[in-house]
């Protein structure tokens, strides 16, 4: 496991963790603007055991919450 996070770190620049969020909250965004499904759903397809943390998690890495993301989006058309 060592060994594997060490290589991770020097390829990708980041934990593994770290870059699993990133891409899960990427998937969020789109499904946010391209779909009509909840949070809840949502956080469950892309991988979050409740929506609570995946709202937590998006706005750490967005600076805005799933709802304010998808309705600003919306807005701008």
């Amino acid at each position: 496991e060592t060994y594997y996070r060490s290589i991770f770190l020097a390829v990708f620049n980041m934990p593994p963790a770290k870059y699993i969020q990133l891409y899960r909250v990427e998937k969020a965004k789109e499904l946010l603007l391209n779909s009509h499904q909840s949070i809840e759903e949502i956080a469950v397809a892309v991988g979050f055991a409740n929506a609570s943390y995946f709202c937590k998690v998006f706005k750490n890495l967005t600076g805005t919450t799933p709802s304010e993301f998808a309705q600003k989006c919306r807005s701008l058309g």
